[in-house]
C-alpha cells in the first residue's frame, strides 16, 4: 500500500503538470469547496494519524489544541528541518515531489484557518528549497495559493525558510525561533505553540510526512486511513533505510509489517550484506535505544517485533527501542557498538545548542577517617584500561595511571616507549578511591560556580 510515494517515481511529478495528471490537488478541492475546516480535522482524527517527526502524538488531537482569539491570525510551520542521524525520507519526498507536501500544506492550512503558512527546511539543503520555490510559483499562477483559492474564499500565502544550520532547530520552539530571525533556542514551556507560536501567535507545527498525508484522508476518509495498520499504529510510514543491507533507500510501508520481514524481504531491504550476520539496528535515529538482533526481530516475550509504535517500544529502556524518525540503521557483525555510540556522542556534542549548564552528579558526603573498612571498599572505582600501545589516564584533569608511556605530559605527537602489537587486556583491575574523585569533582564545580557569580550550596 503507497500512499506518499504512490506515483514518486513518475517522470516529471515535480511539476505541477504531472503532479495533476496523476491525481494532484483533487484534495484541495474536496476540502475548499465541499467541507469546512472542522470537517477536515475531524476526518484527520478519525484517521488516527501520528506524528511522523518522532514524537508519534495524534496530529488531529494537536490541531485540534489550536487556540482561535478573534481577530489574532495562525500559522501553520511544516518542520522540514531533518537533521537526525541516519533520517532522510522527509528530504527525499521534497525532492522527488514537492507538491505532495504543498498540497497537504493547502488543505492543512485551511483545516486550522491559517492564511499564512512556513516550510522550514534544512539549511544544508539548498536544492530541495529551490524545487519547493519553484513548485510553489507554479501553484500560485495556477490559483492553488493566494487570494481566493479555486474561487472558495479563501486565501493562503506560503514560504519557504531555510534553516538556521543547527540540529536544535528541529525542535519545534527552537524552529520558531530561528523562523522570527533569532538564535535558534528552546522556549520555555507553558506557553506552549498552540497559543503562543511563531510572533506570540497560535501556531501548528507538523512533520513533512504528517502534512503530506492529509491530502490523501481527506480523499479516501480518515476510515479508510485507518484500516491500514495496527491498533493505534495506523496508516503507512515512511523508513530511510541505511546501514549493511543489500538495498539502502527510503521505503514506505503498512505500518505493522514485521521487523524481520522488512530487514529480509526482497520487496524492502534485502537483507543483510553477502557474507555477514545482523548484530544490532537503530530503529528510529540515532536518539533512540541500539537494539542487538535478538532483541529487534523479537521482543522479551518472544513475539514477533513489528514495524509499529507499540511494538518497537515494548520492553520500555530495558528491552525496546522507538520508532522515532523512522531512520533504521542496520549493522552487522563488523560494527563496534562502542565506537557507533561514540560517533552519535559526538554530533550530539557539535550540535549543542549550550543552553543546558555542566551538570555535576549529586556529591557524597566525606567519609570520616575512622570509617569501616567496607565503607571505604565500597568507594572505590575499578578500571579495568585497554589500550594500544600505551597510554596515560587522568580523572578530572589529574593523572591517575600510564602505561607504557615516557614521563611528562604527553601531547599528541608523543609515542609510546615502545610498539605493542597487540592490544592489551588486564587482568587486574585499577582502584581509584572515588571518595577522592568526588571531593575533586566538587572542588572543581565550586570554582567554576563562583567564578560565574553562582551562589554555592
Amino acid at each position: 500500500m503507497k500512499i506518499l510515494t504512490e506515483h514518486i517515481d513518475v517522470p516529471q511529478i515535480e511539476t505541477l503538470a504531472v503532479y495533476k495528471k496523476n491525481g494532484g490537488y483533487k484534495a484541495v478541492e474536496k476540502a475548499l469547496k465541499k467541507m469546512t475546516p472542522d470537517e477536515v480535522t475531524e476526518e484527520v482524527k478519525k484517521s488516527g494519524l501520528r506524528g511522523r517527526g518522532g514524537a508519534g502524538f495524534p496530529v488531529g488531537m494537536k490541531w485540534s489544541f489550536l487556540a482561535k482569539p478573534e481577530g489574532v491570525p495562525r500559522y501553520l510551520v511544516c518542520n522540514a528541518d531533518e537533521s537526525e542521524p541516519g533520517t532522510f525520507k522527509d528530504h527525499y519526498l521534497m525532492w522527488k515531489s514537492p507538491h505532495t507536501l504543498i498540497e497537504g500544506m493547502i488543505v492543512s492550512s485551511y483545516a486550522l484557518g491559517a492564511n499564512t503558512s512556513y516550510i522550514y527546511v534544512r539549511g544544508e539543503l539548498m536544492y530541495v528549497i529551490n524545487i519547493l520555490e519553484k513548485a510553489i510559483q507554479e501553484a500560485y499562477d495556477q490559483g492553488l495559493l493566494g487570494k481566493n483559492i479555486l474561487g472558495s474564499g479563501y486565501d493562503l500565502d506560503l514560504f519557504v525558510q531555510p534553516g538556521g544550520g543547527a540540529y536544535i532547530c528541529g525542535e519545534e520552539t527552537a524552529l520558531l525561533e530561528s523562523l522570527e530571525g533569532k538564535r535558534g533556542n528552546p522556549r520555555n514551556k507553558p506557553p506552549f505553540p498552540a497559543v503562543k507560536g511563531v510572533w506570540q501567535c497560535p501556531t501548528v507545527v507538523n512533520n513533512v510526512e504528517s502534512i503530506a498525508a492529509t491530502s490523501w484522508i481527506v480523499n479516501n476518509g480518515g476510515d479508510a486511513y485507518a484500516a491500514i495498520g495496527v491498533g493505534r499504529s495506523t496508516g503507512t510510514k515512511l523508513i530511510s533505510a541505511s546501514g549493511h543491507i543489500k538495498k539502502p533507500g527510503v521505503y514506505e510501508i503498512p505500518l505493522g509489517i514485521t521487523v524481520e520481514e522488512f530487514i529480509y524481504s526482497d520487496e524492502w531491504c534485502g537483507g543483510i550484506r553477502d557474507g555477514h550476520k545482523l548484530k544490532a539496528v537503530v530503529a528510529g535515529g540515532s536518539s533512540v535505544p541500539i537494539l542487538p538482533a535478538e532483541m529487534i526481530l523479537t521482543t522479551a516475550t518472544g513475539e514477533k517485533r513489528l514495524m509499529t509504535y507499540e511494538s518497537l517500544s515494548d520492553g520500555g529502556f530495558a528491552t525496546g527501542t522507538m520508532l522515532g524518525s523512522g531512520g533504521f540503521i542496520v549493522m552487522d557483525e563488523t560494527t563496534c557498538i562502542v565506537h557507533n555510540t561514540l560517533t552519535f556522542a559526538r554530533f550530539y556534542h557539535h550540535e549543542s545548542c549550550g543552553q543546558c549548564s555542566p551538570s555535576a552528579p549529586p556529591v557524597a558526603p566525606p567519609l570520616p577517617a575512622n570509617a569501616p573498612a567496607d565503607q571505604i571498599a565500597a568507594t572505590t572505582l575499578s578500571m579495568f584500561p585497554i589500550h594500544d600501545d600505551g597510554a596515560v589516564y587522568y580523572l578530572n584533569g589529574t593523572e591517575i595511571y600510564r602505561n607504557n608511556m615516557p614521563a611528562g605530559t604527553p601531547v599528541h605527537a608523543t609515542a609510546a616507549s615502545s610498539v605493542v602489537t597487540d592490544a592489551q587486556f588486564p587482568t587486574t583491575a585499577i582502584s581509584v578511591l572515588s571518595r577522592w574523585a568526588r571531593e575533586t569533582s566538587l572542588s572543581r564545580v565550586m570554582k567554576r560556580e563562583r567564578a560565574l557569580g553562582r551562589p554555592v550550596r
